[in-house]
């Protein structure tokens, strides 16, 4: 899998209620112009179904059932832990499958609600040196106290 941009491949997930906001999101990074591989593990066959029929050039849906098959460290905690706590617990495995899948330069997570109003272009260009970069959420004042939970 590799996009134009084959430095860079980005990665989310969500189940069926996300995919809404995750078109949305992928729509809006192709609209900057950003056109490298999205990696989509999805939470149940619905949010499949879904990404498969997108029109939004280089997005691979990767079922939970595969991705458990391929990381069973994974599969193995889903029981003693919430749905959100799992879906938590996914990502920095499904960071690790996008590296497998094509030895980008990048691997970006994103989360499923977010949009683009500009290229990312930029946030590369500050981190270019680092190994990591992690972004804060940006809660506004009256949500200040959530900030502990990422």
């Amino acid at each position: 899998m590799t996009g134009a941009r084959g430095d860079r491949v980005y990665c989310t997930y969500f189940d069926s209620r996300y995919v809404p906001r995750a078109y949305a999101m992928v729509r809006s990074l192709r609209a900057v112009g950003e056109s490298a591989a999205v990696i989509a593990l999805c939470f149940d066959d619905a949010a499949v179904q879904s990404v498969q029929s997108w029109d939004l050039g280089d997005v691979e849906a990767v079922p939970i059932a595969a991705f458990e098959q391929r990381f069973p460290q994974v599969a193995s905690v889903r029981a003693g832990r919430s749905t959100a706590e799992y879906f938590f617990t996914c990502t920095p495995w499904l960071v690790d499958y996008a590296l497998e899948q094509s030895s980008p330069t990048w691997v970006t997570y994103l989360d499923a609600d977010l949009w683009f109003a500009s290229s990312p272009d930029p946030i590369y260009g500050e981190i270019a040196d680092g190994v990591c970069g992690i972004i804060p959420h940006g809660y506004p004042p009256r949500l200040k106290k959530l900030e502990k939970y990422g």
